[in-house]
């Protein structure tokens, strides 16, 4: 009998043993170990070899390296492994492959229109350029805008440049029913702005309504805001407030409209 089939000491050039599991033998091999030896081994040909899982763990855990090492797979020995830290660029920077530094992509560009920055740029506190209409156009798509680049926020930098548009008031005021506490909050402050027209208007359908239209005859729990207009001294009553009011039979506006004297005079008698 050849000593391949004897159970004694079998030398491989590249040995391969198995890994237990309850479901099926996985194959894998040992780096350094190119000898192995156990009288319960059974030989099934000269590339795998069933061993018993407690040998196949120790033989294992015997030729590991220790932790925090790595085996060098041209010398075999255990060698310290240093994971080398990798830096990322920051947001808006892009390394560059020849010189290996973080460089500025969008240096003197405006990243919302992709054309040269000119004389009217804006900066925002997270340091990135615009175009002040590109800007502008930006903010108005949202309440709490951000930065394009970074998506930090820019809330201060839009109250800053946007210039002040009575009609933003109507982002507030619905179409009929009722105002929100917030709506009330975002509309009272547009408002009492010192640059407010208090004879804004606005389409609504087949025709144009004014603010002071709106709140009386649409809009509910306004009460406040038809006092604040009726007290301006250029504030326009059109003809059809009145009679809509008389319509409904709202006394309360109608009160409002006699105590600051608005109800013009060819409608008096209506009353």
């Amino acid at each position: 009998m050849s000593p391949f089939w004897s159970g004694k000491r079998i030398t491989f050039t590249a040995p391969i043993i198995l890994k237990y599991s309850l479901l099926r033998y996985q194959i894998f091999p040992i780096p350094g170990l190119n000898c192995i030896y156990n009288k319960n081994a059974m030989v099934v040909n000269r590339n795998h070899i069933l061993f018993d899982k407690n040998l196949v763990y120790n033989i294992y855990m015997k030729n590991r390296c220790p932790k925090g090492t790595r085996r060098n797979k041209k010398t075999g020995d255990c060698e310290k492994h240093v994971a080398k830290e990798k830096k990322r660029c920051m947001n808006g920077t892009r390394k560059n492959k020849k010189t290996g530094k973080c460089e500025n992509i969008l240096k003197d560009t405006c990243s919302i229109c992709l054309d040269t920055l000119g004389v009217k740029k804006v900066t925002t506190p997270c340091k990135h350029q615009f175009h002040e209409q590109c800007l502008i156009g930006w903010c108005k798509q949202s309440d709490n805008a951000s930065c394009p680049i970074c998506r930090r926020s820019i809330v201060q930098t839009c109250k800053t440049i946007m210039p002040f548009n009575s009609n933003e008031i109507f982002r507030y005021i619905p179409d009929w029913g009722y105002m929100t506490s917030l709506q009330i909050e975002q509309a009272e402050a547009i408002m009492k702005h010192k640059d407010f027209d208090v004879n804004v208007s606005r389409p609504f359908y087949h025709y144009t309504i004014s603010l002071l239209e709106l709140l009386t005859l649409r809009v509910r729990n306004t009460s406040k805001f038809v006092e604040y207009l009726l007290k301006q001294p250029g504030i326009v009553i059109t003809d059809d407030i009145v009679p809509e009011l008389i319509a409904k039979n709202d006394k309360n506006t109608l009160q409002l409209f006699k105590k600051y004297k608005k109800i013009p005079k060819h409608l008096k008698n209506l009353i």
